[in-house]
Protein backbone atom coordinates (compact mmCIF):
# COMPACT_ATOMS: atom_id res chain seq x y z
CA UNK A 1 0.00 0.00 0.00
CA UNK A 2 1.17 3.26 -0.36
CA UNK A 3 1.48 5.61 2.80
CA UNK A 4 1.88 9.74 1.51
CA UNK A 5 3.89 10.90 4.40
CA UNK A 6 3.11 14.74 3.01
CA UNK A 7 -0.59 13.90 4.05
CA UNK A 8 0.79 12.66 7.82
CA UNK A 9 2.64 15.75 7.64
CA UNK A 10 -0.28 18.15 7.13
CA UNK A 11 -2.63 15.95 9.64
CA UNK A 12 0.32 17.00 11.90
CA UNK A 13 0.28 20.59 11.30
CA UNK A 14 -3.24 20.77 11.78
CA UNK A 15 -3.17 19.06 15.17
CA UNK A 16 -0.65 21.37 16.59
CA UNK A 17 -2.28 24.63 14.91
CA UNK A 18 -5.34 23.49 16.50
CA UNK A 19 -3.73 22.31 20.17
CA UNK A 20 -5.31 18.80 19.90
CA UNK A 21 -3.45 17.25 22.78
CA UNK A 22 -5.66 14.13 22.83
CA UNK A 23 -5.31 13.07 19.08
CA UNK A 24 -2.23 10.84 18.35
CA UNK A 25 -1.12 10.64 14.52
CA UNK A 26 0.80 6.75 13.65
CA UNK A 27 2.24 5.80 10.59
CA UNK A 28 0.53 2.27 10.21
CA UNK A 29 0.08 -0.18 6.93
CA UNK A 30 -3.49 -1.13 6.77
CA UNK A 31 -2.57 -4.61 5.80
CA UNK A 32 0.66 -5.41 8.19
CA UNK A 33 -1.02 -2.76 11.11
CA UNK A 34 1.00 -3.48 14.05
CA UNK A 35 -1.97 -1.26 16.45
CA UNK A 36 -3.11 -3.49 19.11
CA UNK A 37 -5.85 -5.62 18.83
CA UNK A 38 -9.36 -4.05 20.94
CA UNK A 39 -7.92 -0.95 21.55
CA UNK A 40 -10.58 1.51 19.40
CA UNK A 41 -14.23 2.12 20.34
CA UNK A 42 -14.56 3.69 16.71
CA UNK A 43 -13.02 2.73 13.38
CA UNK A 44 -13.86 4.79 10.63
CA UNK A 45 -12.32 4.29 6.73
CA UNK A 46 -13.87 5.90 4.12
CA UNK A 47 -13.03 5.80 0.29
CA UNK A 48 -10.72 2.63 0.52
CA UNK A 49 -11.75 -0.32 -0.36
CA UNK A 50 -12.88 1.00 -4.16
CA UNK A 51 -9.09 2.15 -4.42
CA UNK A 52 -7.36 -0.45 -2.40
CA UNK A 53 -9.31 -3.87 -2.91
CA UNK A 54 -9.07 -6.83 -0.53
CA UNK A 55 -12.35 -5.47 0.94
CA UNK A 56 -12.29 -9.11 3.26
CA UNK A 57 -9.12 -8.12 4.65
CA UNK A 58 -9.55 -4.34 5.24
CA UNK A 59 -12.81 -5.07 7.32
CA UNK A 60 -11.22 -7.70 9.29
CA UNK A 61 -8.89 -5.69 10.37
CA UNK A 62 -11.01 -2.75 11.62
CA UNK A 63 -13.11 -5.34 13.64
CA UNK A 64 -10.06 -6.22 15.06
CA UNK A 65 -9.19 -3.30 16.41
CA UNK A 66 -12.45 -3.03 17.93
CA UNK A 67 -13.17 -2.88 21.73
CA UNK A 68 -16.03 -5.21 22.74
CA UNK A 69 -19.08 -3.34 21.46
CA UNK A 70 -17.24 -0.94 19.78
CA UNK A 71 -18.68 0.42 16.13
CA UNK A 72 -17.06 0.11 13.10
CA UNK A 73 -18.21 2.89 10.26
CA UNK A 74 -17.45 2.30 6.48
CA UNK A 75 -17.35 4.98 3.43
CA UNK A 76 -17.62 3.52 0.05
CA UNK A 77 -19.21 4.54 -3.19
CA UNK A 78 -20.72 2.73 -5.85
CA UNK A 79 -20.53 4.61 -9.24
CA UNK A 80 -23.93 3.85 -10.63
CA UNK A 81 -25.50 6.84 -10.39
CA UNK A 82 -22.48 9.32 -11.54
CA UNK A 83 -24.08 10.98 -14.48
CA UNK A 84 -23.74 13.55 -16.51
CA UNK A 85 -26.66 15.30 -18.70
CA UNK A 86 -27.56 15.74 -21.13
CA UNK A 87 -25.53 12.23 -21.57
CA UNK A 88 -22.05 12.64 -22.89
CA UNK A 89 -19.10 10.64 -24.18
CA UNK A 90 -15.84 11.89 -22.46
CA UNK A 91 -16.68 12.28 -18.97
CA UNK A 92 -18.58 8.84 -18.98
CA UNK A 93 -15.51 7.48 -20.83
CA UNK A 94 -12.88 8.97 -18.25
CA UNK A 95 -15.39 7.58 -15.22
CA UNK A 96 -14.67 4.01 -17.05
CA UNK A 97 -11.13 4.55 -17.15
CA UNK A 98 -10.46 5.47 -13.50
CA UNK A 99 -12.51 2.43 -12.80
CA UNK A 100 -10.35 0.60 -14.81
CA UNK A 101 -7.21 1.88 -12.84
CA UNK A 102 -8.59 0.21 -9.94
CA UNK A 103 -9.48 -2.41 -10.61
CA UNK A 104 -6.05 -3.11 -11.79
CA UNK A 105 -5.29 -2.95 -8.35
CA UNK A 106 -7.78 -5.10 -6.85
CA UNK A 107 -10.71 -2.18 -6.27
CA UNK A 108 -14.07 -1.65 -7.17
CA UNK A 109 -15.83 1.30 -8.03
CA UNK A 110 -18.91 -0.50 -6.87
CA UNK A 111 -17.90 -1.86 -3.77
CA UNK A 112 -20.28 0.45 -1.68
CA UNK A 113 -22.74 -2.13 -2.81
CA UNK A 114 -20.97 -4.83 -0.79
CA UNK A 115 -20.08 -3.43 2.54
CA UNK A 116 -23.20 -4.92 4.11
CA UNK A 117 -22.13 -8.33 2.71
CA UNK A 118 -18.61 -7.41 3.90
CA UNK A 119 -19.45 -6.73 7.25
CA UNK A 120 -22.01 -9.50 7.57
CA UNK A 121 -18.65 -11.73 6.99
CA UNK A 122 -16.34 -10.80 9.76
CA UNK A 123 -19.64 -11.03 12.33
CA UNK A 124 -20.97 -7.79 12.46
CA UNK A 125 -24.47 -7.09 11.47
CA UNK A 126 -25.20 -3.89 9.74
CA UNK A 127 -26.74 -1.07 8.78
CA UNK A 128 -26.95 1.42 5.58
CA UNK A 129 -28.05 4.21 4.68
CA UNK A 130 -26.91 6.16 1.17
CA UNK A 131 -26.94 9.49 -0.47
CA UNK A 132 -26.98 10.76 -4.26
CA UNK A 133 -26.63 14.75 -4.53
CA UNK A 134 -27.78 16.23 -7.72
CA UNK A 135 -25.17 19.16 -9.46
CA UNK A 136 -26.51 22.01 -11.10
CA UNK A 137 -24.85 23.49 -14.16
CA UNK A 138 -21.09 25.02 -13.03
CA UNK A 139 -21.28 23.27 -9.82
CA UNK A 140 -17.59 22.12 -9.24
CA UNK A 141 -18.19 19.27 -8.13
CA UNK A 142 -19.25 18.36 -11.80
CA UNK A 143 -14.93 18.25 -12.30
CA UNK A 144 -14.61 15.30 -9.93
CA UNK A 145 -13.59 13.47 -13.03
CA UNK A 146 -11.29 15.52 -13.89
CA UNK A 147 -9.36 15.78 -10.47
CA UNK A 148 -9.25 12.12 -10.23
CA UNK A 149 -7.79 12.12 -13.59
CA UNK A 150 -4.81 14.51 -11.89
CA UNK A 151 -4.43 12.11 -8.51
CA UNK A 152 -4.22 9.44 -10.89
CA UNK A 153 -2.07 9.91 -13.42
CA UNK A 154 0.42 7.76 -13.11
CA UNK A 155 -2.27 4.83 -12.92
CA UNK A 156 -4.38 5.90 -15.91
CA UNK A 157 -1.09 6.39 -17.96
CA UNK A 158 -0.51 2.38 -17.44
CA UNK A 159 -3.87 2.48 -19.26
CA UNK A 160 -3.85 5.12 -22.07
CA UNK A 161 -0.91 7.19 -23.67
CA UNK A 162 -0.31 10.72 -22.67
CA UNK A 163 -1.78 11.87 -25.85
CA UNK A 164 -4.71 9.84 -25.23
CA UNK A 165 -5.23 11.11 -22.04
CA UNK A 166 -4.91 14.34 -22.41
CA UNK A 167 -7.43 14.57 -25.69
CA UNK A 168 -9.44 13.15 -23.26
CA UNK A 169 -9.36 15.89 -20.60
CA UNK A 170 -9.82 18.31 -23.29
CA UNK A 171 -13.10 16.42 -24.89
CA UNK A 172 -14.14 17.01 -21.20
CA UNK A 173 -13.41 20.39 -20.36
CA UNK A 174 -15.67 21.37 -23.54
CA UNK A 175 -18.42 19.23 -22.46
CA UNK A 176 -18.19 20.54 -18.71
CA UNK A 177 -18.16 23.82 -20.71
CA UNK A 178 -21.60 23.68 -22.90
CA UNK A 179 -24.81 25.53 -20.92
CA UNK A 180 -26.85 23.56 -19.14
CA UNK A 181 -25.19 20.63 -18.34
CA UNK A 182 -25.80 19.67 -14.73
CA UNK A 183 -25.61 15.88 -13.01
CA UNK A 184 -25.47 13.53 -10.47
CA UNK A 185 -22.82 12.17 -8.10
CA UNK A 186 -21.77 8.58 -7.33
CA UNK A 187 -24.04 6.99 -4.51
CA UNK A 188 -22.52 7.09 -1.42
CA UNK A 189 -22.67 4.30 0.93
CA UNK A 190 -22.46 4.41 4.60
CA UNK A 191 -22.53 1.11 6.34
CA UNK A 192 -22.42 0.70 10.19
CA UNK A 193 -22.56 -1.97 13.05
CA UNK A 194 -21.00 -3.37 15.99
CA UNK A 195 -18.83 -6.00 17.30
CA UNK A 196 -19.59 -8.52 19.74
CA UNK A 197 -19.87 -7.17 23.42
Amino acid sequence: TYIDDSMLATARQFVDSEGLGNVVLMKDDLFASKLESSSFDLVHARFQIAPLGRGSDQIANHVRLLRPGGTVALEEWDVSSWNFNPPVRALDSLVELIGQSFAQSGGDMHVGLKLLDLLRGVGVEGNVRSEVLALPPGHPYLRLPLQFAAALEERLLSIVTVDELEQLRKECDAELDEPGRWGTTFTLVQCWGQSAA
